[in-house]
C-alpha cells in the first residue's frame, strides 16, 4: 500500500462523534508537529475534558481558539496566542477564560518543551 494511501485509511475518522479530534480533510493538513500534538492529546486523554466544540460546557472550546480574543475571570482580555496556549498547559489557573472554573491540572512537569510546542501546534491548527 502506498504511504498515500495508508495516510488517508490512517485519517479515516466518524465526523458525527462529537469527541473526535479533526476531520479526514483537516488531518490532512496538519504539520508533522501538530500530527504528533495530536497524538499526545489523546494519549493524555485531553479530549475527555476539552472535546474540540466544547460540548461538555466544562472548559471553553478548543475549535478556532488560536488568535482569537478571550475575556478572562479578572475582566481583562487576553488574545490566544502560542504563549497563552503553552501558559495554560503548564499554569492552567493563571489566565482563566470568564465562566470557567480553574480545575485542570498543570501539565508542566508531565511534558518536554518538545511535547509542549506539539501540542501548541496542533491546538493552533484547530479551526
Amino acid at each position: 500500500m502506498s504511504l498515500l494511501l495508508q495516510k488517508k485509511v490512517s485519517n479515516s475518522v466518524d465526523t458525527d462523534n462529537t469527541t473526535d479530534t479533526v476531520t479526514t480533510e483537516q488531518a490532512d493538513t496538519l504539520t508533522t508537529s501538530a500530527q504528533r500534538g495530536k497524538t499526545l492529546f489523546e494519549q493524555h486523554k485531553c479530549q475527555s475534558c476539552h472535546p474540540i466544540d466544547g460540548s461538555n460546557q466544562l472548559t471553553p472550546p478548543l475549535r478556532g481558539l488560536y488568535g482569537n480574543e478571550r475575556k478572562l475571570k479578572n475582566d481583562s482580555t487576553i488574545v490566544a496566542d502560542e504563549g497563552y496556549i503553552k501558559e495554560s498547559i503548564q499554569y492552567p489557573g493563571a489566565k482563566v477564560v470568564q465562566g470557567y472554573n480553574d480545575n485542570m491540572p498543570s501539565f508542566r512537569d508531565l511534558m518536554s518543551d518538545q511535547e509542549l510546542q506539539e501540542i501548541t501546534d496542533y491546538i493552533k491548527a484547530l479551526r
